[in-house]
């Protein structure tokens, strides 16, 4: 992996954690690769950078009701197929 698509993917996924979702997942490389390369593709200026990916990752990391509340903080959003599954409900249990 380059340099450069080391820093993208840093900052995609300190955006994906503001929107409530990660894109650091064994599941998530093609999804990875995908937005890298349609970054590229835009050639974005550097100082564009978070703009542009907050555009593109606005609706990726959907809740059906309210989003999760992640138990280490870090989200660990789910991945199937390069694709980010959608959030349908949290539910707890008695610490008995």
């Amino acid at each position: 992996m380059t340099a450069e698509k080391a820093q993208f993917l840093a900052q995609a996924n300190a955006m994906a954690n503001q929107l409530g979702g990660s894109i650091y997942h064994p599941e998530a490389v093609a999804f990875q690769d995908k937005i890298y390369d349609e970054w590229k593709a835009a050639a974005v200026a550097p100082e564009e950078t978070n703009a542009w990916l907050a555009k593109r990752l606005w609706n990726q990391f959907v809740s059906l009701a309210e989003p999760p509340l992640w138990i280490d903080h870090e989200p660990q959003w789910p991945f199937v197929q390069g694709r980010p599954l959608i959030f349908l409900f949290q539910c707890s249990f008695p610490k008995d």
